[in-house]
């Protein structure tokens, strides 16, 4: 069985009823990652959150996912241990598959919050 790196990319869905929502879209299968889908339609229809904060999650979902693929991680062991995924994602360029972190050097992105 041959190693891929994931290729996710955040794709907004639009309903039959008109209403839309974001998900993460595995790009070489052409599906919806489902338990990411099962959460962003939980978050907008069942809690009636905004079109707009399923996109933001599914951003973020996708640089999580990316993280625990890139570092060989399994996602639902380390949801709970997000520093280290905060730190990767300060320091990481998602064309890059090495993060190097430390004294002297730049961060790729700033503080969220």
């Amino acid at each position: 069985m041959e190693n891929r790196q994931l290729r996710l990319r955040p794709f907004l869905v639009r309903m039959p009823s008109g209403d839309r929502y974001w998900t993460v879209l595995d790009e070489d299968e052409l599906t919806p990652v489902v338990e990411v889908d099962e959460f962003l339609r939980h978050v907008r229809f069942g809690r009636d959150q905004a079109e707009t904060t399923t996109a933001t999650y599914a951003g973020a979902m996708k640089l999580f996912l990316t993280w625990c693929d890139r570092t060989g991680r399994d996602w639902r062991e380390y949801a709970g241990r997000l520093g280290s995924f905060m730190l990767w994602l300060r320091h990481a360029r998602l064309d890059q598959g090495a993060v190097v972190a430390g004294p002297g050097c730049r961060p790729v992105r700033g503080r969220v919050g």
